[in-house]
């Protein structure tokens, strides 16, 4: 009945974090006193797969980041009374470039059921589907595409009661197939990504103003209220409020 919340490391660390990384933070929406109201997930966003899947097909977790690989570290999320999330990408590879779970470039298989599996071994609660590199074959639309792809992803998570994010809006913002796009969507994932990416943080710029992007979140989500509903929502991406580049009025605005 209420939107999926939580933490995700792609605002402030991008691809700079380790498992540890991951789990410091978890313990923090306990300590916090967070997740006891409603902040339960921890997801890790791109960078902690393989560029390659292994002889079987299977994703592979970066060993460096991951070394104890990544079963254990959802295990000792759930530990903590929270819920575990993991990013994919609809795609040939992500936006990284590390291995996606849509098709080659050029055609070939999914690989949207056998992750669904994977992930479901582990314990994961809760998938981000990205949306770069996707493959529109010859005589298809891009729009077809992407429904194709992020189809396929809920068919193999609805077995396990996976929850899924799904990014496909936020690739049509500007097109004429935005709203098409983003009434389909409501079909296939719990969440919706619908427009532009927020303002990160960055090392060689800590203190950059970022509270115009979360102006500019909120303006296109305006319009967006009657494609939601209980158990189906908009996500305007992260709340950055807290972090560098906002003020404390900033940070209170972006949440309220």
């Amino acid at each position: 009945p209420t939107p999926p919340m939580g933490w995700n490391d792609w605002a402030h660390y991008q691809c700079g974090y380790t498992a540890q990384t991951i789990l410091d933070n978890a313990r923090a929406l306990v300590k916090t006193g967070l997740a006891a109201r409603g902040y339960d997930r921890v997801t890790i966003d791109d960078c902690w797969m393989a560029k390659k899947r292994n002889a079987a097909g299977n994703l592979q977790a970066n060993p460096k980041r991951f070394p104890h690989g990544m079963k254990p570290l959802v295990k000792a999320v759930h530990a903590l009374g929270l819920k575990f999330g993991i990013y994919e990408d609809a795609g040939s590879e992500t936006c990284g470039g590390f291995a996606g779970s849509g098709q080659p470039i050029g055609g070939g298989k999914y690989h949207f059921a056998q992750d669904a599996r994977l992930f479901a071994s582990w314990g994961v609660d809760y998938v981000k589907l990205d949306g770069c590199n996707v493959y529109v074959p010859p005589g298809s639309t891009k729009e077809a595409a992407y429904r194709n792809a992020y189809a396929a992803e809920h068919k193999a998570l609805k077995p396990y009661h996976i929850i899924l994010l799904e990014s496909a809006p936020a690739y049509f913002q500007g097109d004429p197939e935005w709203y098409d796009v983003l009434d389909w969507a409501r079909h296939y994932g719990e969440l919706w990504r619908e427009g532009s990416d927020i303002a990160i943080f960055e090392k060689k710029n800590p203190d950059r103003p970022r509270f115009q992007s979360v102006l500019w979140n909120y303006a296109y989500n305006l319009p967006l209220g009657r494609f939601q509903k209980p158990g189906n929502w908009n996500n305007p991406d992260f709340i950055i409020g807290g972090d560098n580049g906002m003020t404390l009025a900033e940070t209170r605005s972006q949440v309220a």
